[in-house]
């Protein structure tokens, strides 16, 4: 297996942080939709959606490599206030 570069770990241990940033901000949404999943009839469903987009993008993952990476400011400022709208809405 090659060794990782500095940069690379650098980005697996941000991305690391990432992801259990997002769980533990919206565990409490996941639990609810799991809950919702099995207990109503009308959201049965539930379970293929994630399934189904994750097939979808695999499909597409070549489409996907090809795409230029490009950093955007406003992207960090959306996703700094929908944090902080989802943080104030859990706690209203």
């Amino acid at each position: 297996m090659a060794e990782l570069t500095e940069n690379e770990k650098v980005n697996k241990v941000l991305l690391l942080l990432v992801l259990l940033s997002f769980a533990a901000l919206y565990w409490k949404v996941f639990y609810w939709l799991g809950t919702r999943w099995y207990i109503d009839p009308d959201y049965s469903h539930g379970p293929l959606i994630p399934l189904i987009s994750g097939y979808l993008v695999w499909t597409k993952k070549e489409e996907l490599k090809r795409i230029p990476v490009a950093v955007d400011n406003l992207g960090l400022y959306l996703l700094v206030i929908s944090i902080l709208l989802h943080i104030f809405s859990v706690r209203a």
